[in-house]
């Protein structure tokens, strides 16, 4: 679609820019990505390190898949993992304090819910999504067949400070803080080989110059 704005509204956005110095800011959110490895015999406390640098990290979201022999109808499927608990390692200091607890068979509520903060769904009216309780940690060795449950297995951690700035996430940047995803495992384990995806929610601050160049800072 092409949309025309009339000489009036250029004008004004010009005017914006030079009363705030020549540059516009727009305040935005990104998503940096981080891999780790799990071996077929991974059990207890296992640590996946998420490098990320950024002065406002929103939310962490993970999941984990076969790392080889995918078998049809799993590609986009997730393995629970046999998952316990969960928590993130930001310097000296854990978030949440006492780890998120998780069992596939008797505790799906509380990682439901924390999947649900983390997207800042947990007090909307509408929670329509494609995860209930015949999908979600339903299967710990990521099968699925066709005409088969495909199981589902995202996981989320909130870490906003609920203040009134734009960046009110967890800051790792200006002190170089290393981020850990600890992640304890049943003693039944991931079974064969997977691989854990980790995903971080940065704010991101856009700046629109004078020339029409755009800068980014995180």
């Amino acid at each position: 679609h092409l949309v025309e704005l009339q000489r009036d509204f250029y004008d004004m956005l010009r005017m914006t820019q030079q009363n705030s110095g020549g540059v516009l800011q727009i305040a935005g959110q990104s998503f940096r990505n981080f891999t780790g490895t799990l071996s077929s015999t991974a059990t207890g406390e296992q640590n996946i390190n998420v490098p990320v640098r950024a002065r406002s990290i929103k939310s962490i979201f993970f999941k984990s898949s076969r790392a080889a022999g995918q078998q049809n109808f799993t590609l986009s499927a997730g393995s629970s993992m046999s998952l316990t608990q969960y928590q993130v390692k930001i310097g000296a200091t854990n978030y949440p304090p006492t780890a998120v607890q998780v069992n596939e068979a008797t505790n799906k509520i509380e990682p439901y819910l924390e999947l649900e903060k983390s997207f800042g769904k947990l007090g909307s009216t509408i929670h329509s999504n494609l995860l209930g309780n015949a999908n979600y940690l339903i299967d710990h060795s990521g099968g699925g067949a066709k005409d088969g449950v495909v199981p589902f297995a995202p996981y989320g951690l909130d870490l906003e400070s609920f203040r009134a700035e734009i960046e009110n996430g967890v800051d790792t940047s200006s002190r170089a803080l290393p981020m850990t995803l600890s992640l304890t495992l049943g003693t039944d384990g991931v079974q064969v080989a997977n691989t854990v995806f980790v995903y971080a929610l940065i704010d991101t601050l856009f700046f629109v110059n004078m020339d029409g160049s755009v800068s980014v800072s995180s």
